[in-house]
């Protein structure tokens, strides 16, 4: 038999009405176990050796997240007027914050940084770091923020200090909380390719090995942005497993809802993923409803909102007790110097021009993949593949919609799609309406020039609806007319190209006086 017609009778013979209870022969043999276990140990090991080469602070607000981690490890929660910096915040910042990610030292003599401040001797550092404390007063605009990343944080800095750490020990053990956190979600990824409806069953990979190399450098640093993918890949493989239509109960829903609040409650910004789970849940409950309410629904969707409810009804109660606002935005609004928008205001966003909107998907996908790390302000990643990875998402999206639409009848799969694209569709237009909401005055990011938001940090939540649609189009567009190539193979070399981009530009970190491997992890000297 031939490879096409071996390929066509798999697609015969695989019942994509019940794709979340199928299980592709070889994954639950002990090589794909182990070859999962390898994947973990060489993202773990990446995610380690890229934390500590870049120094801290970096221009990602890491200074604001570590001083928030700081407060709740020492159970000092939000309240009207906290938002300064705290001291111990603002002596780290002094002793071990790095110049070389907003400054280049091209006009200092020699082309280098003068000497770090933790290097001077102990009595001319102690007294330049008692003006500096006596005089500086930051305003820690992230003082507001839902509290769930920062609480674990700060109780795994906590164990840091029970062991013994302190200054920029602690300092590089709070960012290797990325690290367990980074196996997580590599599992978590397994585990839905496992339930993806793909021809070829090798694809069931594509996710796994573009999480665990995809040089998203948030995952290098302090960033809450980094427990987004994981509550919200628990809420899209909840999503799959609902919609394969095998035996779902109560239990499901309420997971469901708390891995949607779990993600509100680390990251505002999440909210594109309670409008795909709402619209999800909406499309394939309502035609059950109008047949006759049952016991079993009127339960199941009971479950949902409350656990979903509950946990962001709290903190949002909290907040209006102590600083009169649901959300905690306005004051963060506020100190960035934000105003909203007229009406009127809205409609001459550049968004809607054609050089305007393709400036907004280009950076905000490139960003998606890479980052926003820069170094003398300066991207560290080469241009070319910002296009590559904006060029590439687009024209995968508009292939899995191509391919939707070709899709006769309900199926698991075609489900699956749209819900994906749905998601991805909603967080898109949800950065484009931020862009379009505020005057951003003076602020250098986003600025009046170019009021875009293009951080992709902040469509993480639908990071895997994304690699989803990605993996899938290719995995059409292979096993239908090329016959001598296996899509997981084209993976694999995206895989290799992201790793020797990313490992190309970290010499210029690695060089810093003030990473991990340069600076003292212990006691400062004398």
């Amino acid at each position: 038999m031939s490879r096409k017609s071996a390929r066509s009778s798999d697609m015969k013979n695989f019942d994509f009405a019940n794709a979340g209870t199928l299980r592709p022969k070889s994954l639950s043999s002990r090589r794909q176990r182990w070859l999962i276990a390898l994947l973990c140990l060489a993202a773990a090991l990446r995610i380690f050796f890229f934390s500590a080469a870049f120094p801290f602070f970096n221009n990602v607000d890491e200074y604001h997240h570590l001083d928030l981690i700081l407060k709740y490890s020492q159970n000092q929660w939000p309240s009207m007027g906290t938002e300064l910096a705290n001291r111990e915040t603002n002596r780290n910042w002094f002793l071990f914050g790095a110049p070389e990610y907003l400054h280049s030292a091209e006009g200092l003599p020699g082309g280098r940084f003068g000497p770090p401040q933790h290097s001077m001797p102990s009595g001319i550092r102690e007294q330049r770091l008692r003006e500096y404390l006596a005089s500086t007063k930051f305003a820690n605009y992230e003082e507001y923020s839902p509290p769930l990343y920062y609480l674990l944080a700060g109780e795994w800095l906590s164990l840091g200090k029970m062991m013994g750490l302190r200054n920029a020990g602690l300092l590089y053990w709070t960012r290797f909380m990325n690290i367990p956190l980074y196996i997580a979600l590599i599992i978590l990824a397994y585990a839905i390719g496992r339930r993806l409806p793909y021809r070829d069953h090798a694809m069931a990979f594509g996710a796994p090995l573009l999480v665990a190399f995809m040089p998203q450098d948030v995952f290098f640093a302090l960033n809450p942005d980094v427990l987004t993918s994981i509550f919200s890949g628990m809420a899209f493989l909840l999503v799959i497993i609902i919609a394969s239509g095998g035996q779902c109960n109560w239990r499901h829903y309420t997971l469901l809802g708390i891995s949607v609040s779990a993600a509100l409650l680390t990251k505002l910004a999440n909210l594109p993923l309670l409008l795909m789970t709402v619209a999800f849940l909406a499309v394939k409950d309502i035609p059950r409803i109008r047949a006759g309410i049952s016991a079993k629904s009127v339960g199941c969707a009971a479950a949902f909102f409350l656990s979903l409810g509950l946990p962001a009804a709290a903190w949002a109660i909290r907040n209006f007790l102590t600083i009169g606002d649901w959300t905690g935005t306005s004051r963060k609004i506020a100190l960035l110097g934000w105003k909203y928008k007229s009406i009127s205001d809205i409609l001459p966003h550049p968004i809607f021009s054609f050089s305007g909107m393709a400036f907004f998907l280009h950076t905000l996908l490139a960003r998606f993949w890479r980052g926003e790390i820069v170094w003398g302000l300066k991207p560290l990643a080469p241009g070319v593949m910002d296009y590559f990875y904006s060029i590439s998402t687009i024209l995968l999206l508009l292939t899995a919609c191509f391919y939707l639409m070709r899709m006769r009848g309900p199926s698991a799969e075609k489900t699956i799609v749209w819900v994906s694209l749905a998601g991805i569709l909603s967080a898109l237009g949800y950065m484009a309406a931020l862009s379009m909401a505020f005057d951003f005055g003076a602020c250098p990011y986003p600025t009046v020039t170019t009021p875009f938001f293009t951080s992709g940090r902040l469509i993480l939540c639908v990071m895997f609806p994304i690699f989803f649609c990605y993996t899938w189009a290719i995995d059409r567009i292979v096993t239908a007319h090329m016959r001598y190539i296996r899509g997981i193979f084209i993976i694999i070399a995206i895989c290799v190209v992201m790793t020797l981009c990313s490992i190309s530009f970290l010499g210029k970190p690695l060089s810093s006086a003030y990473n991990f491997f340069h600076i003292p992890l212990g006691e400062l000297s004398n």
